[in-house]
């Protein structure tokens, strides 16, 4: 009996500090995805892309998503950021990034970086975004689509 308690004890020490490191412990401020904190043009693309996922955010459980390209077309996005393989989980962008880059306004390198920054949370059931939260996000994908409008004129 004694034997099962130390080993659970120590079971609990060995695995509790690994629960509570940033690798796992997840906050989900959605506030981080306002396109207003983006230094870059690059960088508020990317914002603009995960706000636009996370106003609709798939199930942690789900092996692929199918993301809308355009009327006929639907590409495979993939865990843990259910993104297509581009790196875009939003048509839209992409092709505002892909008009963008060939302008010179805006680097794969500032993008990648941005995307390692703005990682999409994982989200249980209890941790998907509320009404407020959701509403901010529709708001950040309607500041989005007026940043690529402005960004496709200059």
């Amino acid at each position: 009996m004694l034997k099962s308690i130390l080993a659970a004890a120590g079971l609990a020490a060995a695995v509790l500090p690994a629960l509570a490191s940033p690798a796992w412990a997840q906050t989900n401020d959605f506030a981080g995805f306002d396109v207003a904190q983006g230094r870059t043009l690059g960088e508020k693309l990317v914002i603009c892309d995960r706000a636009r996922l996370l106003s609709n955010p798939p199930s942690r459980d789900a092996q692929r998503v199918f993301v809308r390209v355009d009327n006929q077309r639907f590409d495979l996005a993939l865990p843990p950021d259910f993104t297509r393989p581009s790196g875009w989980y939003d048509y839209d962008l992409e092709r505002a990034y892909d008009r963008l880059r060939a302008r010179g306004l805006v680097n794969r390198e500032e993008v990648r970086a941005a995307q390692e920054t703005y990682r999409t949370p994982w989200l249980s059931r209890a941790e998907r975004p509320s009404v407020s939260e959701r509403r901010f996000l529709r708001t950040q994908s309607e500041a989005c689509t007026r940043l690529v409008r402005e960004a496709s004129r200059r």
